[in-house]
């Protein structure tokens, strides 16, 4: 918990701290004055009006001190340049340019006095956490005279006396040292000692206030309530209540939003020239409500919404309303009034259920740190414990309903227990049904086997999974050519599947982040939340402290490598994988898929289509299998059940689709397929990213031509390779080229038909062969447009 803080920095400026240069080639004011400028900066971000500081300077040539004033004389070459109050730019200005340089020296116990003065004045006798720090190099003598009496003082007032010593190191001169810096210092170390103070090098100051710190925030209560198990207003026997209180654990850190200013030109009485400076100051925004025009439409002249500026609308003349369709319903204060549930403030447990049933995506909230109200009696206390304890035991979690306020709608959460130094537990919400977003991805059921392996050979790892009932349909049934294309689309892996998971395997163990080296050597643990500062707000405040000190400065500061050192690899966990992950690279053959400019919005329906259409095959070939393997129909049965209900070439399974429909015997079906099947064809090649749907077109062509021979239909096969051909190489982008490529790898199988093949073909075989040379025929066969104006309602029609 954040308390009341008040410091005093006491800064020595006598000549020696200025005079003195350090192996950094800065003096030692000029650190000194870097350390304060840490300290300033980050109270000056927490903006907590509970965290005061003094900056009182040793070694001046004047003397302005309350105690002084007072005493008339005996503290003399101090200055309290600041009183007790929140540090503001004003002071860090002041440090930033150096502060003031003394010609002579000040005694800094006699500081010391000066700001237990100052802290007694302030703080009087209220709760606060009282700190000094001295900033010297303490060559200056000391008065030692009334050290007990002043020691007495600060222990007496609680306040802990801190050094930063300019030329200190680890360990205190030695006794034989008889030198007057090392008298001043072995002195100040024993009387910051007797306050529990802390003693730091000029060095380790500057590293540890220079670090990246958080803002510290109080933690204040957000939820004071009760919480039963049981109805204790019908049935109070049977119920239990007790008090707790909620604390936020988790709460993001919002970055500072940036205030409205107003840098309007003070005109008034005398022209711009006149002036000079820009008036500045906070701004008052206010709200007005104006009529529609119900005579103008929107967007008539471009400028939007049209208002009728006579007609001018009090707040108390307005009324909410909700749209319900395109219309607005408007409801009054009291209709929302009795809309709302009825409900009692605090929680409510509504039972119990197991901690594995919660899923890591169905906590949607910050977790809330409930602990039993301490001011309740011990039975409530204990209640809790109890209730923590065996909810740990059990391994079960509470399913808790919270109401904020009053009538406020109701939350539900879970509560789970932790357990150690101090029992509490943590309440999260989890989401109604209206929460849940339902998204369909492509099965990976395909991809289940082995390239290369059969059914008969595929060992699997458990045999009744639906998934591997998918698969081994796929594999044998009607689906089978779509998961090979899915798995040759898939499959770049080089090595075999031991292999490639060994290599995998090494990757993951080398960039592990729980043997990581910490600045000692040591292995650690990288990356932990609590060390992890965010960029973005440490950033923002490194802008605007520049801009604030070097207000003429057009140019921020450069991005400080510590604030994204957090967010990207390790350099030694990189360096470290950076064989297993060649490794790891070498296994699979990459390339790189250049993104495409269609809108992602289409994409991403046309891949959700997809998707469910490919579910849907996947799921009815695992319920064939299942019946198959239990004894009743056989798995083929799917196949027969499937084909008559197909009415087109879809997406999903072109290949299968359009086997079925050149089996039907439908007049006019065969032909209705070939140009739905050439159409997918040229359509795959569009809307490829890359070689994304390369090998699905390949496959396509492979069936197409198949059954072009079997059934003696050469043209429009024919013309369709003629058409891929000018589409591949006629184009000016080149991303189709490679699928021409592909195209010549495989020219036994997905070549021209020849007269050869079916008799009445205007190919011959020595065109077949020369057909995949690069050039390109100047007249082109019927065009595949043809075949993408046949609607699938006309090829419905034809099997009606």
């Amino acid at each position: 918990m954040a308390q009341k803080e008040a410091a005093v920095l006491l800064l020595d400026v006598g000549s020696s701290m200025w005079r003195t240069i350090d192996a950094d080639g800065k003096s030692r004011l000029d650190n000194a004055c870097s350390a304060i400028e840490h300290i300033l900066h980050s109270k000056i971000i927490g903006g907590r009006k509970t965290d005061l500081v003094s900056l009182i300077l040793v070694g001046t040539d004047d003397t302005d001190n309350d105690l002084n004033t007072k005493m008339g004389k005996g503290y003399e070459n101090i200055t309290t340049y600041t009183q007790i109050e929140m540090a503001n730019l004003q002071t860090l200005q002041f440090v930033t340019d150096g502060c003031v340089k003394g010609q002579g020296s000040g005694d800094v116990v006699d500081g010391i006095v000066v700001a237990i003065a100052l802290l007694e004045k302030h703080c009087k006798h209220l709760k606060w956490l009282k700190s000094i720090f001295i900033l010297s190099d303490f060559m200056s003598p000391i008065n030692q005279d009334d050290a007990k009496t002043i020691l007495k003082k600060a222990s007496d007032y609680d306040v802990k006396v801190n050094l930063i010593g300019f030329g200190f190191k680890d360990d205190p001169p030695p006794e034989t040292d008889r030198t007057q810096r090392a008298i001043n210092e072995r002195f100040m170390r024993s009387f910051s000692e007797a306050t529990n103070g802390d003693i730091f090098s000029a060095v380790e100051a500057l590293s540890l206030l220079g670090s990246l710190r958080a803002r510290s925030v109080r933690s204040t209560t957000l939820i004071r309530t009760t919480m039963t198990l049981g109805d204790p207003f019908d049935n109070i026997d049977a119920s239990l209540s007790f008090s707790v209180w909620g604390y936020a654990k988790i709460k993001e850190a919002k970055l500072p939003s940036a205030k409205k200013w107003s840098k309007a030109v003070n005109t008034v009485g005398e022209s711009a020239d006149v002036a000079g400076e820009l008036f500045r100051g906070d701004v008052v925004m206010e709200r007005t409500y104006k009529v529609k025009d119900p005579n103008l439409e929107e967007g008539d002249d471009g400028t939007g919404d049209q208002v009728m500026d006579s007609v001018e609308l009090s707040k108390d003349d307005l009324i909410r309303a909700y749209k319900y369709g395109k219309d607005l319903i408007p409801f009054s204060e009291e209709d929302r009034g009795a809309m709302k549930l009825k409900s009692t403030k605090g929680f409510s447990i509504l039972g119990f259920i197991k901690s594995t049933d919660i899923t890591r995506e169905l906590l949607i909230n910050d977790p809330i740190q409930i602990v039993p109200d301490p001011g309740s009696p011990s039975t409530s206390k204990r209640l809790f414990e109890v209730l923590a304890l065996s909810l740990q035991a059990k391994d079960m979690y509470a399913l808790v309903r919270y109401v904020r306020a009053d009538d406020a709608g109701p939350k539900l959460g879970v509560l789970i227990p932790h357990i150690g130094k101090k029992i509490w537990c943590a309440w999260i919400q989890i989401p109604f049904k209206e929460d849940v977003r339902e998204y369909s991805f492509t099965t990976l059921a395909p991809l289940l086997l082995n390239p290369g392996s059969n059914s008969q050979t595929q060992t699997w790892v458990d045999q009744t999974s639906s998934a591997s009932l998918a698969a081994s349909a796929l594999s044998q049934g009607g689906l089978s050519n779509a998961g090979e294309s899915k798995r040759k689309k898939m499959n770049h892996r080089i090595v075999d599947t031991a292999e490639a998971d060994k290599r995998i395997d090494q990757f993951i163990d080398d960039m592990d982040l729980m043997n990581a080296l910490d600045d000692d050597g040591e292995l650690s643990e990288a990356f932990k939340p609590c060390d992890l500062f965010n960029p973005g707000y440490q950033r923002i405040y490194q802008c605007i402290a520049h801009r604030a000190i070097h207000l003429e400065d057009k140019q921020l500061p450069p991005l400080d490598p510590r604030f994204v050192a957090g967010v990207l690899p390790m350099p030694e966990v990189l360096e470290r994988a950076k064989r297993s992950l060649d490794d790891f690279k070498s296994a699979f053959e990459l390339t790189k898929v250049e993104a495409d400019k269609e809108d992602n919005r289409k994409r991403f329906k046309k891949g959700v289509d997809n998707a469910k259409e490919i579910e849907r095959s996947v799921l009815n070939a695992a319920a064939a299998a299942q019946t198959d393997i239990s004894g009743g129909v056989a798995a083929t049965t799917f196949d027969a059940v499937s084909g008559s209900a197909i009415t087109s070439v879809g997406t999903a399974d072109p290949v299968t689709d359009f086997k079925t429909l050149m089996a039907r015997a439908d007049a006019g079906i065969a032909g209705a397929a070939m140009n739905q099947m050439a159409s997918r064809v040229v359509s795959f090649l569009r809307e490829s990213i890359g070689s994304q749907y390369f090998a699905k077109a390949l496959t396509c062509i492979v069936a197409f031509r198949e059954e072009s021979v079997d059934k003696k239909h050469h043209k429009r096969f024919n013309d369709l390779l003629v058409e891929l051909k000018r589409l591949c190489l006629e184009q000016e982008e080149e991303r189709f080229k490679p699928f021409w490529i592909l195209l010549k790898r495989e020219s036994n199988p997905v070549g021209l038909i020849s007269v050869s093949e079916v008799s009445g073909s205007e190919y011959t075989s020595q065109d077949a062969v020369e057909f995949f040379s690069d050039t390109v025929e100047s007249s082109v066969p019927a065009s595949i447009e043809a075949g993408e104006e046949e609607d699938d309602q006309d090829l419905i029609d034809m099997l009606d």
